[in-house]
C-alpha cells in the first residue's frame, strides 16, 4: 500500500533505530564496537514513495546570474574628418552583428556594429533584486568636458550645497535612516564648516538655485531645462449656431504647464543617466542547449539569410528572448526605417525612446486638490525605471481639467447650458490641444530630420525622437484614440474595431482575426471627422445628434481630429461574481472563504501579506490586494461549492491564474509566448463555459456593500432635489431593493487579454508600460505636494521638481567626485557571544528571537548566523522530550547526516545506513547545537537577477529541493517539500579510522526538517488543471523518515503552502511535539497542503520550465512547448506531471456527466473526432466552446478521462 500523504502505509516488521544507544562518549575517549548493526529494510522516500534504484542527478549547483553578453566596441578613428563632397559614399548596408553567447545561451544580435553598449558596464550588484543583499553603491564616471565653475555652484559653499541637496532629496517625513544621512552627508564631509551656516535661509537658497540656468552649471545643458505656462485654446460648437469652424467663439483653459519634448530628449541624453541608455536596438535570442562547459561557437557564413530587420534567420532550437523596448521588433523596424539620405554621414544615427505615462491622481487625503501629470521615460533598462530611487522619469506636462468658468462662458455666448455631450466633446479638445502645443513645429521638423545632440560621452549624435507606447486607464485611452466611451457604441476597443457583443468571444479563432484589423489614421478616417465637424459648426448639427451618429456610431467615432495617436480588472469582476454565487448557494460559504483567506499563511517580505480580516467586503483594496487574492484563491474555494460547479470553479481559477502568470513575467520567450497564446484562448472557453454553467445555475444579486454604494449615491443625487425632501428640508432615508447582477464580460479589460501576448512580442514585457510605473512616479509629485502653501500648487510641484533635477543630475553628481567624504569607520565587530553555561531545556531555543543577520553578499549560497548566544544539548535533547516521537532517532539521524557530509558522500534523499563506532566517530564538540532563527538563501532567477528568500521557522519555515527520483518513474515531480523546524549549526570533529583529519574541527550548519510526501492520487499540473497536493508523513512508522537532516546548501528556494482547508485537520500524523514550536496552541496538522506555483513570477517558471535562469537548477520539466492549441500531447511545456495515462493514477476529482458524452471513449476515437473537427474548421466551420474543451481534455462537466481504457465518469 503506497504513502499518498495522510494515508498509511503497510511495512514488513523492521527493527527501530534508537537515539545512540544513550551513551554519551566523550570527545577522547572512543567506547568499545558494538555488534554490526542489523540493516533496516528501505524507508519510505521523503516524496512519500518506497525507495527503489535511485539515478542521482547531478548536484543542486548555484550559479550567480551572468551579466548581458558584451560587445567589443571598437576604437574611433582619432579626428574623424567629415568625408569632401567629392568622395564617393559607401551606400552598401551595414552588416549584421552577433556577440558570443554568455554562460546562460544568451546572445545579441544588432543590425549593425553598435558604437556603445551599456551592459558592460553590468556587475553582479546590479542584477540582484533583494534589499537583503549586501552590494556596493553604484559610482558613475565623471564626463570629461565641465564648466570652469566650483561644484557646488550656484551656492556659496559646499556646506550649503549639502544641506540643501538633503532637504530637496530626502524624505519629507524625518526618520531615523533621514537622521543617519544628514550625519553622514553633510555634517561628517570633510568640507562641511559650521562658519558657513551663519545667516542661512533656506528660501534665499532656494531662490538661487531657481534664478540659476542649468548651462551655467553643466557645459552639456544647452536645452532649457525650465517650465513653462500656456493656455489652450478650444473651439466651442453649440446646437443651430451656424458659423465655420475658424469663426467659432473661442475658449483659453488656462494652467497647462508643461516641458517641450526636445528639452527632456536633450536633458536626458546629457545627463549621467545618459550611461545606461541603449542607443542601438538588437534582438536578444537564447539558446536553450548551450553548454558553456563545451561551447559549439559556429561562425555563421556571409550569404546567411536575414529577416526583415535585416538580422540572420533564428537557428533551429534557438528561441527569441522579449524583455526590454530595445531588444523588441518595433525598435528594430523604426531603427530601419530613418532616413538614410537626411542624415550626417560623420553623425551616429540613433532614437529617442519615448514611453508617455498619464493619470490624474488626488494629492491629499482629504480636499480635491488633483494633479495630471505626463510623465516620459526613455531608453534605459525597465530594471532601472522600476526603482523609484533611480528618478529615471521625467515630469513632461501637467494637464489642466475644464474650469467651472467654462458653463459661465457657454451661457452666455449661446444663452444654453452647456450639455453633456457637448462638456464631453470639450474634454477631447482639451486633449487634442495641448498635444497640438507639445508637437510643435520643432518637434516635427527633429522626428522628420533628426536634432544634433552633444552627449554626456562629449559626442554628438543625429537623434530621432520616436514614439513607442503610452499607458494611461481606459477613461484617457479613449480620449487619445478619439473614440466613444464603453457605453452603448458597437466598437469600445481604442485598437481594433471589435464589437461590444463580440467581446465574449475572446480567445476563438473568429477573434484572433477581428484584431487584426486595427484602427489607423487613414485618409477616409480624416474625411470622415471633416465632414462630422463640419456639419456641427457650420450646420449647427447636435454633437452627438443623430446625423452625425449616423456616419460615426459604426465605428465609434467622435469629431475630434487626433493630434497624437493595455488586467486585473477581468480578475476583480470574476471574484465579485464569484462572491454573488457564494450568497446564492449559501451564505455560510462567505464566511468560510473570510475564514481561509485569514489562515492563508504569508510570503516573502511583501509578496504574499497578510489578508484582510474581511476579504469579500474589500474596504479600500489595492491593485495588489486583487492579485494576492487570485494568486491564493484555489485553495479557498475548493469544496465552497457543491459539483459539478467545484470542479468549472477551480478549473477557470487555474487558468485564470496560469494566464496572469504568464503577463506578469519580465523576461518572454518564443515558446512561452506561444504557450500564453494557448492559454488565452482556454480562458476564454472556460470564461465562457463557466457563463452558461454555473452562472445559469444560481440567480445572483448584488452585494451587500454594492448595495449600499448604490444607495449613497442615490441619496446624494435625491439631495439636490427638493422633491425628495421632507417638510423639515431634510432629505427622505433612502431604501432600495437588491438588484440582479450576472458576470459581465464584454468589456473592455476582458477583450484586451487577447492583445497582450501580442503586445509583448511587439514592444515587450508588460511591466515596461504598464500603470505601475506611473503609479510609482505619482509618490514624487505627492510629496512635493506636501511642500507647497497648497496655493497654485502646479506651479510649487514644478519648481520643485526642477530643483530636484539640478540637485541630483548636475550639482550632487559634481561634488561626489570634487570632495570626498570622510573615510567612514567600519564598524567595530560585536564579540562573539558565548554558550550560555546554564543548559535550556526550552523548545523556544530553536527560533530564538533576537536572532538578526547582516545583509548577505550575493554570492553567498546561504546565510546563517554564527552566534552561540542560545543553543541546544544534543544528548539531554531527547530525554527532556522522552515521549516526542519527532526524537526518537534525532542523534543517530544528525551523526548519519554529518557523517555523510564529512566523508564526502552526495546527498541521495536518505540518509546512509552506519555502524554504532562510525557515529560513535563523529564528536560534536560540547554537545553544543547552536539554534537559529532565519537562514537567508540566494538564488537566481528565471530572469538572470539575484533574488534572495528567508527562511524563518516561525514564520515561513518551508522549503523546497530538486528531487531525487527513479528514472524510470513516469509519475515523478522535480521537487520534494520540507518544513524546516530548526536551523543549527555545531562544531563537529571526526575521528577513527575514516577521518581525513582528526585534529580539524569543522564548522557545520544544518537543518532539522519535517518532511512532506507527495499526494500520488491527485492529478495536478495544467493538465488536471490543479495544484500540486502535498502532506505531512506519518511520524508513527519509523521506517517513513519523517524528520530528516538538510545541508542548507540543498535547498533551492522557499515554497508557499497554503493548506488544503477542505479536507480539515488532523492529529494523527504526529502526536504533540517540539517540532511545532510555532503553533504550540494547535498541536494538529492539515490532512493537505497545497503548493503555491503562482506565488511570484520565478516560482511560477519553476513549476512550467523553460527558464533562461534556471538551467543549471533542474532538468528540464517537460519536453516540447505548447505549441498552437494542441493540449491532448502527453509532454505539455505547463504540466509538470505527464497527463493522465493508461499507467497514471486515477484522479480524485473527476467531473459529473451532464447526459453527453457518457459512452466510453478511446484514443482513436479521440483522434478521429479532433481530425474531423480540424477538417471543418478549414472549410469555414468554427469548433464551439464545448468543442474546444472537449478536444484539450479539460476536466469539467463535459470532460471524459480515460484510465486503463475505460472512461472515469
Amino acid at each position: 500500500m503506497q504513502w499518498g500523504c495522510g494515508g498509511a502505509v503497510e511495512l514488513p516488521p523492521a527493527p527501530r533505530r534508537g537515539h545512540a544507544q544513550a551513551i554519551r562518549v566523550s570527545e577522547d575517549v572512543r567506547p568499545p564496537s558494538p555488534p554490526p548493526r542489523v540493516p533496516s529494510p528501505p524507508p519510505l522516500r521523503p516524496s512519500g514513495r518506497p525507495g527503489r534504484r535511485i539515478v542521482l542527478p547531478k548536484r543542486y549547483r548555484d550559479e550567480s546570474p551572468a551579466a548581458p553578453p558584451p560587445v567589443e566596441i571598437p576604437e574611433p578613428p582619432p579626428n574623424d574628418p567629415e568625408p569632401s563632397p567629392d568622395e564617393p559614399e559607401d551606400t552598401a548596408p551595414p552588416r549584421w552583428f552577433k556577440t558570443a553567447p554568455n554562460s546562460y545561451g544568451l546572445y545579441k544580435v544588432f543590425p549593425h556594429h553598435p558604437t556603445r553598449d551599456p551592459d558592460q558596464c553590468i556587475s553582479l550588484d546590479d542584477l540582484c533584486a533583494s534589499s537583503d543583499l549586501l552590494v556596493s553603491k553604484k559610482t558613475q564616471t565623471e564626463a570629461t568636458p565641465t564648466v570652469p565653475t566650483a561644484p557646488w555652484f550656484p551656492f556659496l559653499n559646499a556646506t550649503v550645497a549639502r544641506l540643501m541637496s538633503w532637504f530637496h532629496l530626502g524624505a519629507n517625513l524625518k526618520s531615523l535612516a533621514e537622521l543617519d544621512a544628514l550625519v553622514e552627508d553633510v555634517l561628517l564631509q570633510d568640507d562641511f564648516d559650521v562658519a558657513h551656516l551663519r545667516n542661512f535661509s533656506t528660501a534665499r537658497e532656494s531662490k538661487r538655485l531657481d534664478d540659476t540656468v542649468a548651462s551655467s552649471i553643466d557645459e552639456f545643458a544647452s536645452a532649457p531645462d525650465g517650465w513653462k505656462t500656456v493656455s489652450v485654446k478650444i473651439k466651442l460648437p453649440a446646437p443651430k449656431h451656424c458659423v465655420a469652424e475658424k469663426d467659432a467663439p473661442e475658449f483659453e483653459v488656462p494652467g497647462l504647464m508643461y516641458r517641450p519634448l526636445l528639452d527632456v530628449m536633450a536633458e536626458a541624453f546629457q545627463s549621467p543617466l545618459f550611461e545606461e541608455y541603449h542607443t542601438t536596438p538588437f534582438e536578444y535570442r537564447w539558446d536553450p542547449a548551450h553548454n558553456p562547459g563545451d561551447p559549439d561557437v559556429q561562425l555563421d557564413p556571409a550569404d546567411v539569410a536575414v529577416d526583415e530587420h535585416g538580422l540572420p534567420e533564428l537557428p533551429e532550437g534557438h528561441q527569441v528572448v522579449y524583455g526590454e523596448i530595445y531588444t523588441s521588433p518595433r525598435m528594430l523596424k523604426a531603427h530601419n526605417e530613418l532616413p538614410k539620405a537626411a542624415t550626417t554621414p560623420h553623425l551616429e544615427t540613433i532614437i529617442a525612446e519615448y514611453m508617455f505615462w498619464s493619470d490624474a491622481t488626488h494629492l491629499a487625503n482629504f480636499g480635491n486638490a488633483s494633479l495630471w501629470p505626463l510623465y516620459t521615460f526613455g531608453n534605459l533598462s525597465k530594471y532601472t525605471r522600476a526603482k523609484p530611487s533611480a528618478n529615471a522619469g521625467f515630469h513632461q506636462a501637467y494637464f489642466p481639467s475644464l474650469p467651472d468658468s467654462l458653463k459661465d462662458f457657454y451661457r452666455e455666448k449661446f444663452g444654453v447650458t452647456v450639455s453633456a455631450d457637448v462638456w464631453a466633446h470639450l474634454k477631447r479638445e482639451l486633449m487634442h490641444g495641448i498635444w497640438d502645443l507639445l508637437l510643435c513645429p520643432e518637434f516635427i521638423h527633429a522626428y522628420v530630420h533628426g536634432i544634433v545632440i552633444k552627449c554626456y560621452d562629449g559626442i554628438e549624435r543625429l537623434v530621432f525622437p520616436r514614439f513607442f507606447t503610452y499607458g494611461a486607464d481606459y477613461p484617457e485611452k479613449v480620449l487619445l484614440a478619439t473614440i466613444k466611451y464603453f457605453g452603448g457604441y458597437p466598437c469600445p476597443s481604442p485598437r481594433c474595431f471589435a464589437e461590444k457583443n463580440q467581446i465574449s468571444e475572446m480567445g476563438t479563432n473568429a477573434d484572433m482575426r477581428r484584431r487584426q484589423k486595427i484602427r489607423e489614421d487613414t485618409s477616409w478616417y480624416r474625411h470622415t471627422i471633416n465632414t462630422a465637424r463640419r456639419w456641427i459648426f457650420e450646420k449647427g448639427y447636435l454633437v452627438a445628434g443623430a446625423a452625425i451618429n449616423r456616419i460615426l456610431k459604426p465605428t465609434s467615432l467622435v469629431p475630434t481630429r487626433v493630434k497624437c495617436l493595455f488586467e486585473l480588472g477581468g480578475w476583480k469582476s470574476l471574484f465579485l461574481h464569484l462572491i454573488r454565487v457564494l450568497h446564492a448557494y449559501n451564505p455560510v460559504s462567505v464566511e468560510k472563504l473570510n475564514e481561509r483567506f485569514r489562515k492563508i499563511p504569508t510570503f516573502g517580505r511583501s509578496t504574499i501579506r497578510r489578508f484582510h480580516a474581511n476579504v469579500v467586503d474589500m474596504k479600500k483594496p489595492a491593485a495588489r490586494d486583487f492579485e494576492d487574492i487570485l494568486q491564493c484563491c484555489i485553495p479557498a474555494f475548493e469544496g465552497l461549492l457543491p459539483e459539478p460547479h467545484n470542479t468549472i470553479v477551480l478549473t477557470l481559477l487555474y487558468t485564470f491564474a496560469t494566464w496572469h502568470a504568464y503577463g506578469k513575467l519580465r523576461l518572454h520567450t518564443s515558446g512561452t509566448i506561444s504557450a500564453w497564446r494557448t492559454v488565452t484562448k482556454e480562458l476564454g472557453a472556460q470564461a465562457r463555459h463557466f457563463l452558461k454553467t454555473t452562472c445559469e445555475a444560481y440567480t445572483t444579486y448584488e452585494l451587500p456593500q454594492e448595495q449600499n454604494r448604490r444607495a449613497r449615491r442615490q441619496a446624494k443625487k435625491n439631495s439636490k432635489s427638493p422633491a425628495f425632501a421632507d417638510v423639515a428640508g431634510k432629505p427622505y432615508a433612502l431604501y432600495i431593493s437588491k438588484i440582479r447582477k450576472t458576470w459581465n464580460i464584454n468589456t473592455y479589460k476582458w477583450h484586451s487579454f487577447g492583445d497582450y501576448p501580442d503586445a509583448v512580442v511587439d514592444v515587450g514585457t508588460i511591466e515596461s508600460y504598464s500603470t505601475v510605473l506611473g503609479e510609482l512616479a505619482h509618490c514624487a509629485a505627492k510629496r512635493a505636494y506636501a511642500k507647497t502653501n497648497k496655493r497654485n500648487f502646479e506651479q510649487q510641484i514644478a519648481a520643485h521638481e526642477r530643483r530636484k533635477r539640478l540637485l541630483r543630475r548636475r550639482i550632487r553628481h559634481r561634488m561626489s567626485f570634487k570632495s570626498s567624504s570622510k573615510p567612514s569607520t567600519p564598524a567595530s565587530p560585536k564579540p562573539q557571544q558565548q554558550a550560555p553555561k546554564k543548559r535550556t531545556k526550552n523548545a523556544e531555543n530553536l527560533a530564538p528571537a533576537h536572532d538578526t543577520l547582516p545583509r548577505t553578499p550575493p554570492r553567498q549560497r546561504y546565510h546563517i548566523s554564527e552566534s552561540k548566544r542560545t543553543s541546544l544539548h544534543a544528548l539531554d535533547l531527547p530525554d527532556d522530550f522522552p515521549d516526542d516521537p519527532a526524537l526518537e532517532t534525532f542523534l543517530d539521524d544528525l551523526k548519519s547526516h554529518l557523517l555523510s557530509r564529512l566523508l564526502g558522500i552526495p546527498y541521495s534523499g536518505d540518509e546512509t545506513e552506519y555502524s554504532d563506532q562510525d557515529l560513535a566517530d563523529v564528536n560534536i564538540i560540547r554537545q553544543r547545537l547552536y539554534t537559529h532563527k532565519i537562514l537567508r538563501v540566494n538564488y537566481t532567477t528565471y530572469d538572470l537577477r539575484r533574488d534572495q528568500d528567508t527562511i524563518n521557522t516561525r514564520s515561513h519555515p518551508d522549503i523546497m529541493v530538486l528531487a531525487h527520483e527513479d528514472e524510470e518513474d513516469s509519475n515523478t515531480h522535480p521537487y520534494w517539500y520540507a518544513r524546516v523546524v530548526g536551523i543549527f549549526h555545531s562544531e563537529v570533529r571526526h575521528v577513527g579510522p575514516r577521518s581525513k583529519n582528526t585534529a580539524k574541527i569543522h564548522h557545520m550548519n544544518f537543518l532539522w526538517v519535517r518532511w512532506f510526501g507527495r499526494d500520488a492520487t491527485h492529478s495536478a499540473g495544467w493538465l488536471a488543471r490543479r495544484l500540486h497536493r502535498v502532506g505531512f508523513l506519518p511520524a508513527s512508522e519509523p521506517n517513513l523518515s519523517a524528520f530528516g537532516f538538510l545541508d542548507p546548501a540543498e535547498v533551492v528556494r522557499a515554497v508557499h503552502l497554503i493548506p488544503a482547508f477542505h479536507y480539515g485537520r488532523t492529529a494523527d500524523l504526529l502526536r504533540p511535539s517540539i517540532a511545532r514550536h510555532f503553533d504550540d496552541e494547535n498541536q494538529e496538522d492539515y490532512e493537505y497542503y497545497y503548493v503555491n506555483q503562482f506565488v511570484d513570477r520565478d516560482m511560477f517558471m519553476r513549476f512550467i520550465g523553460s527558464g533562461v535562469g534556471h538551467r543549471d537548477i533542474a532538468a528540464p520539466l517537460s519536453e516540447d512547448p505548447l505549441e498552437g492549441t494542441t493540449f491532448d500531447n502527453d509532454n505539455d511545456e505547463m504540466d509538470v506531471n505527464p497527463p493522465v495515462s493508461a499507467d497514471g493514477p486515477i484522479p480524485d476529482e473527476v467531473a459529473v456527466s451532464d447526459g453527453e458524452g457518457s459512452e466510453d471513449s478511446n484514443p482513436e476515437d479521440s483522434s478521429r473526432r479532433s481530425s474531423e473537427e480540424e477538417g471543418e474548421e478549414e472549410n469555414g466551420a468554427e469548433p464551439t466552446d464545448d468543442d474546444f474543451l472537449d478536444i484539450h481534455g479539460i476536466a469539467d462537466v463535459i470532460c471524459k478521462i480515460s484510465y486503463k481504457g475505460r472512461s472515469i465518469l
